[in-house]
């Protein structure tokens, strides 16, 4: 008697045996119970995931007589004709081999209006229907649409991409899914124990995770390590048959490159030559791990709810305490990327040794990338070994008892106490990032009346407010910052020319950008207020104007070489006097300093947000520098 491969002697025959699609086979045995099937199926998925053979279910539910609960009883003799495939009611195709119309005209059309000859219903199973040309198709449409009452369709694809999408519509369509590692570790210790296989654990899983959720592979893997190993399937038979590598040593690499030891990964990959491995299925084993490694690190998930990693017991516990010697997700990240690029690489090349040398080499030592992704790792290391970061951090401030204070130097005009009616903002839960260069486990300064100290802070408190929200900074660009001795409370004082910039600072969501810059410098919740001052706007003067300008106040002429002021009288516009007569009444003409416009003018006032307040500096300062230019020629 010839041999029967395992998968197809324990291919399922009821839809209660079928494993890791309990979503389609629920839906269907449902529909058989109730008398609701529909004329058209479309089943995709990839390989192995039991497409064909649910197609065949469904078909033997349909033909059968003896259906119980939506279940084929599978010991009748339609049912036996079903399963050795020579039922004349269940017609299977393979659209690989007949592609063209006429095989649909011929097969199809022609013959399924003619009645059962042994069942209720006859049913089409079309395998691998991507492969119909579109002539093909398009002759099935019509049928496919309004079959007659006894006919059923079911299409198995494993591209479903490729199917039209008319015969789609026309269709319910049912996603396999790739079956999970321990449903088909499961499945291949029942097949064992009935063939009277012994196989270790370690050893079903290994052929389970090689089968990549295939159970059709996984059952002819087991199969052949059965023959390999004489009946006694261990782990390390797997792994030297499949060329593959353990899980210990998958473990050992990972140690290896979070401890950045370069020459050990050397070390590591002369091992995995030495003893035969597939390369390629090395790099494919150690990116499989480095991703559960990845998600166990960046979900922070545990032994219990690691759902999203396909391992168990022993080998889930050591995954997490390899995800606890990294500096950080940013160093798994760069490795997958690297891994990723070596698989990419590996399939190109003849000299796979040097590209996984290069490989882990690259992912030990940071220190000479310059990409993006080993400058975050590098960063993840600093932080976590609480190095200070390169940008220069400022010193902290001593905090001056109230005392001591009012004793020493005499106090800041901008220290005055606020009026009574500005009530004081409390930050009470503040969620910010520090600022950018500032290492975020550095200390916070304290709160001082110290002048030195506040200029410092409120330096770092506008960087702060720069980079959240840019628009923002002119509002605060310009104003006071000191303590209230009361009670220690923060005063952001405004010049008497800047109502419009208090009012809008007193605006909610700007009150609450302050809020957080106050709250990402100190570290702790203060209380500040905004308010009118006394004294008088200095504001900078933009880029473009001359050295030492300010808003509001003309800028000096250049001073000029003598060689030079030839060129730059006859550049600069003539100047000609206007005549008595020119004004009535025999008005006195004016001076040239009555005609350039008042300094409250001429500055302006930049609206939040503004895209124009940057242009309106810009004129302000050609204006400055006109008025200057005929200042001069007037004294000339």
């Amino acid at each position: 008697m010839s041999h029967q491969s395992l998968y197809r002697l324990y291919r399922p025959t009821t839809f209660e045996a079928v494993v890791g699609q309990n979503h389609i086979e629920r839906t269907l045995r449902n529909a058989v119970a109730t008398d609701s099937v529909a004329h058209a199926y479309l089943f995709s998925g990839p390989r192995g995931t039991g497409k064909t053979t649910t197609a065949r279910i469904l078909a033997a539910a349909l033909v059968c007589g003896h259906t119980k609960e939506g279940e084929p009883d599978g010991d009748c003799e339609q049912c036996q004709q079903i399963s050795e495939g020579r039922h004349p009611d269940i017609i299977e195709l393979d659209a690989a081999s007949q592609t063209g119309v006429d095989n649909v005209r011929e097969e199809i059309i022609s013959k399924m209006h003619l009645a059962t000859v042994h069942g209720k219903s006859k049913v089409y199973i079309i395998d691998e229907v991507h492969m119909l040309s579109k002539g093909a198709f398009n002759a099935l449409l019509k049928t496919l649409e309004e079959p007659p009452q006894q006919v059923v369709f079911i299409l198995c694809t494993t591209d479903p991409q490729k199917v039209l999408g008319t015969v789609r519509s026309r269709c319910q369509e049912f996603d396999f899914h790739p079956i999970s590692v321990s449903d088909i570790a499961g499945r291949l210790g029942y097949i064992a124990d009935k063939e009277g296989i012994k196989a270790e654990p370690a050893a079903l899983e290994l052929i389970a995770r090689h089968a990549a959720g295939g159970m059709r592979d996984a059952i002819t893997l087991l199969e052949q390590m059965s023959a390999y190993s004489g009946g006694d399937i261990k782990a390390s038979d797997v792994e030297d048959s499949m060329g593959g590598v353990s899980g210990d040593s998958l473990a050992d690499i990972m140690r290896i490159i979070a401890r950045r030891d370069t020459p050990a990964c050397f070390t590591w990959v002369a091992k995995q030559v030495g003893a035969g491995a597939d390369l390629v299925e090395v790099t494919r084993a150690l990116l499989d791990y480095a991703r559960d490694t990845y998600v166990i690190s960046a979900l922070n998930l545990k032994s219990a709810d690691a759902g999203g990693v396909n391992r168990s017991g022993d080998d889930l516990k050591t995954l997490e305490e390899i995800a606890k010697t990294f500096s950080g997700s940013g160093q798994l990240e760069r490795l997958l990327d690297l891994l990723f690029e070596l698989s990419d690489k590996l399939r190109w090349s003849t000299e796979p040794r040097i590209l996984i040398e290069l490989t882990l080499a690259r992912a030990t030592n940071v220190q000479g990338e310059v990409s993006f992704e080993a400058l975050v790792e590098r960063i993840e290391r600093l932080e976590q070994e609480g190095v200070a970061s390169a940008a220069p951090q400022t010193p902290t401030s001593q905090t001056v008892p109230q005392s001591q204070a009012s004793a020493s130097a005499p106090v800041n005009q901008a220290q005055t106490p606020a009026p009574a009616s500005e009530p004081a903002t409390v930050i009470t839960s503040v969620d910010s990032a520090p600022v950018s260069g500032s290492d975020s486990t550095s200390k916070k300064p304290a709160l001082s009346t110290d002048e030195a100290s506040l200029n410092r802070n409120w330096a770092e408190i506008l960087e702060h407010i720069r980079q959240v929200g840019p628009s923002r900074y002119p509002l605060f660009a310009d104003a006071r910052l000191s303590v209230r001795p009361d009670d220690q409370a923060l005063i952001i004082e405004f010049a008497q020319a800047d109502s419009f910039k208090y009012k809008q600072a007193k605006r909610a969501d700007n009150q609450e950008i302050l809020a957080k810059a106050i709250h990402a410098i100190y570290g702790q919740e203060i209380s500040f207020s905004c308010r009118e001052g006394s004294f008088e706007a200095t504001p900078s003067a933009p880029a473009s104007s001359a050295p030492g300008a300010t808003l509001g106040v003309p800028a000096p002429a250049p001073t000029l070489a003598p060689a030079q002021t030839n060129s730059y009288e006859q550049q600069a516009p003539a100047y000609e006097p206007v005549p008595d007569s020119a004004y009535e009444d025999g008005g006195v003409p004016p001076t040239v300093t009555e005609l350039i416009p008042p300094a409250s003018i001429l500055e302006p006032t930049p609206l939040p947000d503004s895209p124009r307040s940057s242009g309106a500096l810009e004129v302000s300062t050609l204006l400055e520098e006109l008025g200057a230019t005929k200042i001069k020629e007037t004294n000339e």
